[in-house]
């Protein structure tokens, strides 16, 4: 009944969608896809929108949840550009938080989180990305997902220096359950000496723009 009374009214549609939880989201979705046109210039103005300089907790708290849910239901209604500059850090955290955590909630297509993954050079971005993935629990993913996130994710675990990366996509292998891939490597790393102090290599040893790791596993892993 909700889906045939907001059928022709796209404002209202749209705020329920920026204040909904997220069954009320998934219901209305076929009638947001119905009213792209209408609804789009909404979900737009709203991640521009600024907090005033004096706004409460409540009213920031209000705006990132928004913010969130209309960069969600951007990306599903096949606008991913508008997202990717919420997930980069920066001085207020909210939107980044929620966003990561109502990606999967909310039903966004992980294969776009993916495909954004494999071209993004921010780390940032990739951080939050891998956050995001690793809240679709196995049964959501296709098995083309999972083909083309897991080596991806095993290759920033194994090689990329940033230990918020690194950190990020060993989170997102335990939930997919690859456990016993990480045990090999974490196993062959604590018998590795120069692998397991790789954090204090000599920066003289490090090929020119190459950057020294920030992370290493002891000998007791």
């Amino acid at each position: 009944m909700l889906k045939d009374y907001l059928a022709d009214d796209p404002r209202r549609l749209a705020d329920i969608m920026l204040d909904g939880i997220s069954t009320r989201i998934s219901i209305l979705m076929p009638v947001m896809r119905e009213s792209a046109e209408q609804v789009l210039p909404i979900f737009y103005q709203e991640i521009q929108r600024e907090l005033p300089a004096l706004a409460s907790e409540d009213i920031r708290e209000q705006l990132a949840r928004r913010k969130a849910n209309a960069a969600v239901v951007l990306l599903v209604l096949n606008q991913p550009a508008a997202i990717w500059p919420l997930l980069h850090q920066s001085d207020n955290m909210r939107v980044r938080s929620y966003l990561i955590d109502r990606l999967s909630l909310l039903g966004a297509d992980p294969q776009a989180l993916v495909e954004h993954l494999y071209t993004s050079t921010d780390a940032d971005v990739q951080r939050a990305l891998l956050l995001a993935l690793g809240s679709y629990t196995v049964e959501r993913v296709s098995t083309v997902v999972r083909a083309s996130l897991i080596p991806k994710a095993q290759e920033i675990y194994l090689s990329n220096p940033d230990l918020g990366l690194h950190a990020a996509s060993e989170w997102l292998l335990r939930q997919w359950r690859e456990e016993v891939w990480l045990r090999k490597i974490n196993a062959a790393w604590q018998a590795n000496g120069e692998k397991r102090c790789c954090a204090s290599m000599d920066p003289a040893s490090v090929p020119q723009n190459a950057s020294l790791p920030e992370w290493y596993i002891t000998s007791q892993g």
